[in-house]
C-alpha cells in the first residue's frame, strides 16, 4: 500500500527476491533495525535463537544463524527510481537508501557522467573499458553486478530531487515544497552537481523555486546568492523591496555574502530616493480667477507637501501605488475649485505611472 506520509515519492512493496541474493544489500542489513534500514509492517526481523546450554561449542557461527526478514516484510521503494523503471537501456546497478529508509535504484554510469566528484566519492571509478561495456548489447542481457547499497543522510524527497537533476528529469509532478527544493539545492554541490549548471532559467528546478519564492523570498534570495545563482537572485529581489533589512539575521547576511546584501540594500535605497523625487513637484497652478486666487492655490501646494512628506517618512521601497493614492486622493474632497481638483487628479495619475515604472529588481 502507498505510504500515507509521502505517497508521491515512494510506495511500499513486498520484499523482492532479488534483494536477498543481491550484494546490493549486505547480510548485515538483515539484522539491523527496521527503523534504520527497512520499513517493516508488523513483521519483525527474525531474531537469533537462543542456543541451549552446553559446554560444547556450536559448530555454526552467529552469522549462519542470522536470517533475512520475514517474507511478509515490505520496503519503501521510489516510484521513479526502481528496478523496472527503464530510465536507461541498461539495468540499474546502484542502490541508495535515504535517511527515512526509502530505496532508490540508479545507474552508476549516469551519475558518473553528471557528477564532478563521483557522487561525493560513493561510486567507484570506471575505466574506459568498463564504461564502454556499459553500452554494449551484452550488458542488456547480463545485468551488471550490483554495487553495495549506499546510505545517504538525506530524506527521500531530497534524494528524489537530486536524482531527477542527475538524470535531467522533471520532478514537477511531485509538487515539492519550497523547503525541500532549497534543501536539494544546498545538497547538490556535495554530490558534484553544481547548482550554477542545473538551476538555470530554462530548468524545471528554477521554475519551481521561483513559483514559490513569494512564500519565503529572503530564504530563496540567500540560497541563490550563496550558490551564485544570479538570475534567480535578480528575479527574487523584487519580492524583497519592503523587507526590513535591519532585522535580517546575521546568519542570512553571512550566507548571502556582502556583495548580494549590498546590492539588495542599494536597490531599496535607490527606490526610496526616486519616490521622494517623484513626490516633490506639487500640482500645477491654473490661471487666477475671481473664485480661486493665487493665495487659494498655495493652500493646495502646502497640503500636497504635507501629504508627500507623510508618505516619504513611513514608506518602504515596495510601497504600492494604491497606498500612495489613499493618502493623496482625499484632498480632492476639500477643494472647492474644479480647476484645482482637476490639477490634483492629473498630478496623482502622473505620480502613479512614474512610480510604477521605477525598476523593481536589481540589474
Amino acid at each position: 500500500m502507498d505510504s500515507p506520509e509521502r505517497p508521491f515519492y515512494w510506495h511500499d512493496v513486498p520484499w523482492p527476491d532479488d534483494l536477498q541474493s543481491s550484494p546490493g544489500i549486505s547480510e548485515q542489513a538483515y539484522c539491523e533495525s527496521a527503523d534504520s534500514y527497512l520499513r517493516i509492517d508488523d513483521s519483525p526481523i527474525a531474531q537469533i535463537p537462543t542456543p541451549p546450554e552446553s559446554t560444547i561449542a556450536s559448530p555454526r557461527s552467529l552469522e549462519e544463524v542470522k536470517e533475512p526478514p520475514s517474507p511478509e516484510a515490505v520496503i519503501s521503494l521510489s516510484t521513479t527510481f526502481h528496478q523496472q523503471a527503464a530510465l536507461l537501456p541498461i539495468p540499474p546497478d546502484t542502490t541508495f537508501i535515504s535517511s527515512d529508509s526509502v530505496l532508490f535504484y540508479a545507474h552508476s554510469t549516469q551519475l558518473l557522467s553528471t557528477s564532478t566528484n563521483r557522487f561525493n566519492g560513493c561510486l567507484p571509478i570506471l575505466d574506459a573499458a568498463t564504461h564502454f561495456t556499459a553500452s554494449t548489447e551484452a550488458k542488456l542481457v547480463a545485468p551488471p553486478a550490483r554495487n553495495p547499497a549506499i546510505r545517504l543522510p538525506h530524506s527521500a524527497d531530497v534524494v528524489n530531487i537530486i536524482l531527477h537533476v542527475a538524470y535531467s528529469l522533471s520532478c514537477a509532478h511531485y509538487r515539492p515544497n519550497l523547503e525541500t527544493l532549497l534543501a536539494a539545492v544546498n545538497t547538490m554541490r556535495l554530490y558534484g552537481l553544481p547548482p550554477t549548471r542545473f538551476v538555470r532559467p530554462s530548468s524545471v528546478l528554477y521554475t519551481l523555486i521561483l513559483a514559490q519564492a513569494p512564500i519565503q523570498p529572503i530564504l530563496v534570495y540567500a540560497t541563490a546568492a550563496a550558490h551564485s545563482l544570479h538570475d534567480l537572485v535578480v528575479a527574487v529581489s523584487s519580492y524583497l523591496l519592503s523587507y526590513p533589512l535591519e532585522s535580517l539575521p546575521d546568519a542570512l547576511v553571512a550566507r548571502m555574502g556582502p556583495m548580494y546584501f549590498t546590492r539588495l540594500y542599494i536597490l531599496q535605497v535607490d527606490r526610496l530616493r526616486e519616490l521622494k523625487r517623484l513626490l516633490r513637484p506639487a500640482p500645477r497652478l491654473h490661471p487666477v480667477t475671481d473664485a480661486c486666487t493665487f493665495e487659494n492655490q498655495k493652500y493646495l501646494s502646502r497640503a500636497w507637501d504635507l501629504a508627500a512628506a507623510s508618505i516619504a517618512w513611513d514608506a518602504r521601497a515596495g510601497i504600492a501605488t494604491s497606498a500612495v493614492e489613499r493618502v493623496l486622493c482625499p484632498m480632492a474632497y476639500y477643494l472647492g475649485c474644479a480647476s484645482c481638483k482637476e490639477a490634483l487628479l492629473v498630478r496623482i495619475r502622473e505620480l502613479v505611472v512614474q512610480w510604477s515604472m521605477v525598476k523593481v529588481c536589481m540589474n
